[in-house]
């Protein structure tokens, strides 16, 4: 074997057949991951595109629709429902993969039940922090692009969906991140040092490839399938399942990846090796010379 296939196997491993070993034997995490691709796509909206495609829209039109969507009680009602609903269902999830990661048999409701509220109190509180991060800059470019809009006449929506499009993988991780420690037995001045391991150059770079490339594949897995599914059904509710069961294999090796890589990336905590010695006891026996052929 040569040198240079060497650190592809390895990497392949880490990122592909050792979290599938690991998740697969979890039933728990199969469920949850099921549970919410069908939560995503129910709680999707469809749009007719076709007016956006008019130069201003974004700032003469969208402001406006806004408004009237969230003056109305019902829809703030839904907007808190489906926020609360989706951040119990990541730190659910991510609380199912660090069991399955440190190869502790733990059903689903036991490891529901171990959840603790302390935990889903400080990810909920950091999450919306991120979105303050991530809005503030975001709002002063919107209002920037909608002065250059009325001053001018420019029309810079699609540089702005262009910045959203490069800046949406730092997010997500952002806040994928945030669910993973959140369930860590640890205090909260611990997960904070946890995530402070996470912030060089290698550590960021590494995890926004990874993740612009999951989000990539899932995008692309959610324009095709639900297409099929809704034609084939003809039942939202039914696509609805028929697409988590679709989409459960692939979902599940994406984000399997992503949670291994972190914990790669984060190696070097001791606190780390230590609760999930029994996956870097895999990892080490990944690493292990193979001769030459």
């Amino acid at each position: 074997m040569t040198s240079s296939t060497k650190p592809k196997r390895r990497w392949l491993a880490l990122l592909a057949r050792l979290p599938w070993e690991l998740l697969r034997r979890n039933p728990g995490v199969l469920i949850l991951i099921f549970v919410i691709i069908a939560f995503n796509f129910l709680t999707s909206t469809q749009y007719d595109l076709g007016e956006t495609r008019t130069p201003g829209w974004v700032f003469d039109t969208l402001p406006h629709r806004l408004g009237a969507l969230l003056a109305t009680p019902s829809v703030i009602v839904a907007i808190i429902l489906i926020f609360c609903a989706k951040t119990l269902l990541d730190i659910a999830a991510s609380q199912q993969m660090m069991h399955a990661f440190k190869r502790s048999s733990l059903s689903l409701l036991s490891s529901l039940r171990a959840l603790r509220l302390n935990s889903v109190i400080w990810f909920v509180a950091l999450e919306l922090v991120i979105y303050v991060i991530y809005a503030v800059p975001a709002v002063s470019l919107y209002a920037l692009a909608g002065i250059i809009w009325r001053e001018s006449g420019v029309d810079l929506s699609v540089a702005l969906l262009a910045i959203a499009a490069v800046l949406y993988p730092a997010f997500y991780g952002s806040i994928a991140t945030a669910a993973m420690v959140a369930v860590f037995p640890t205090s909260s001045r611990q997960r904070f040092r946890t995530i402070g391991r996470l912030i060089s150059r290698r550590s960021i770079l590494l995890l926004y490839a990874y993740y612009a490339v999951r989000i990539f594949l899932e995008l692309a897995l959610l324009a095709v399938v639900p297409f099929l599914a809704l034609t084939l059904l003809h039942n939202r509710i039914l696509a609805g399942v028929g697409i988590a069961m679709s989409l459960l294999i692939p979902f599940v090796f994406l984000r399997g990846g992503s949670y291994s890589l972190s914990l790669q990336l984060l190696a070097a905590d001791p606190q780390v090796r230590e609760s999930f010695d029994a996956y870097f006891s895999l990892t080490r026996q990944e690493q292990t010379p193979e001769s030459d052929t």
